[in-house]
């Protein structure tokens, strides 16, 4: 939040109701002025049925904001020219303004980017950074996805990271994210 002139909203575009949380948002008096972040376009029912209808509704409800960013694995999309780039003039307030969708990518690390995401997790020298660094060299590039990069102290957790296989590695993930998510359900059956 230092020194960010514009106010910050983040969906998740795989809840139900996400349409009319941006319709709630957008009628804010800081609306125009404020970015909007929706995450996971590809986790939305309505964008799998019909991406075209759902673009069209999130260009006409997402209108009043100044910056809207939204993200999606590039799987979601059948081939490039799917990819959405240049939509529609839209009016907002008292000036018309041409969406364009830029297309930016996270790519993996490399082993600079790595290492300096773990000197700042990690004091440098300690038993921590060693074993992750042990970890980081024996993932045959997996730990360059910045995703499983931040599962690292889960990985920690095993005992004997010189013998942790890519298969090991995906097992432990999975469960601690598996884990995360049934603490988020409030309801002991659910868990």
């Amino acid at each position: 939040p230092r020194n960010i002139p514009f106010p910050i909203n983040f969906l998740y575009l795989g809840d139900s109701d996400v349409s009319d949380q941006i319709v709630d948002l957008s009628k804010r008096d800081d609306a125009s002025e404020s970015i909007l972040i929706l995450d996971a376009l590809d986790e939305n029912a309505d964008a799998s049925r019909d991406i075209n209808a759902f673009k069209d509704r999130l260009d006409e409800i997402t209108n009043i904001f100044k910056f809207v960013i939204i993200t999606s694995r590039t799987q979601f999309f059948p081939d490039d020219e799917s990819e959405p780039s240049i939509g529609t003039t839209r009016q907002n307030s008292n000036k018309q303004k041409r969406l364009i969708y830029e297309k930016i990518y996270v790519s993996p690390f490399d082993i600079k980017e790595i290492e300096t995401y773990l000197d700042k997790k990690f004091t440098i020298g300690t038993e921590k950074y060693r074993k992750a660094m042990q970890i980081v060299n024996k993932g045959n590039d997996l730990m360059s996805r910045p995703m499983l990069l931040s599962f690292i102290d889960d990985l920690l957790e095993i005992k004997r990271v010189d013998k942790l296989s890519i298969a090991e590695t995906y097992k432990v993930i999975i469960d601690q994210w598996l884990l995360r998510e049934c603490q988020t359900q409030l309801d002991s059956d659910n868990q």
